[in-house]
């Protein structure tokens, strides 16, 4: 039979256990589920990419070129205030200069390119130490010709 002083200990165990709860649960992480926020200085430095492989976002069919693998070479250099410059040289072919600036926004990544400082998009990143994956968004012209088609990137980088 439960008693009044049991169910008296059996309440105090529930808040005890509840307020525990409360005071762990809700911690200030949920303003920043990714854990600390990066700044721009974080990605400061010049990188060498290991792979990058553009892929055209509109064009029919689909073009697609793996600049590393083939040979080429990527880098990308980032000063302290955000501006970087992104070179991609497919092997044989005329380097590919994207620049203009990065912001960091939410934990997130804004890039406002040079081609049009009016509007910025999100590129996919992920920094560990020295190493950066980027997915960027920009125009790439898949065959050098003069014609640029908008594509997104996936590289890997390792800061120099």
């Amino acid at each position: 039979m439960w008693t009044n002083r049991k169910w008296n200990y059996c309440l105090q165990w529930l808040v005890l256990s509840l307020a525990v709860l409360l005071v762990f649960g809700c911690s200030s992480d949920d303003d920043n589920p990714g854990g600390s926020l990066f700044t721009i200085a974080d990605l400061e430095g010049n990188w060498e990419a290991t792979r990058a492989v553009f892929t055209s976002v509109n064009a029919n069919p689909q073009l697609q070129i793996e600049v590393i693998a083939n040979g080429g070479t990527s880098t990308l250099t980032v000063s302290v205030n955000g501006n970087f410059t992104l070179v991609v040289t497919p092997v044989g072919k005329n380097p590919q200069i994207t620049t203009g600036q990065f912001f960091a926004v939410n934990n997130m990544l804004e890039a406002v390119l040079d081609t049009d400082p009016s509007s910025s998009v999100i590129w996919g990143f992920q920094l560990s130490n020295n190493s950066l994956m980027l997915q960027p968004a920009l125009d790439f012209d898949f065959d050098s010709n003069g014609s640029f088609q908008a594509a997104t990137g996936d590289m890997d980088l390792v800061r120099q």
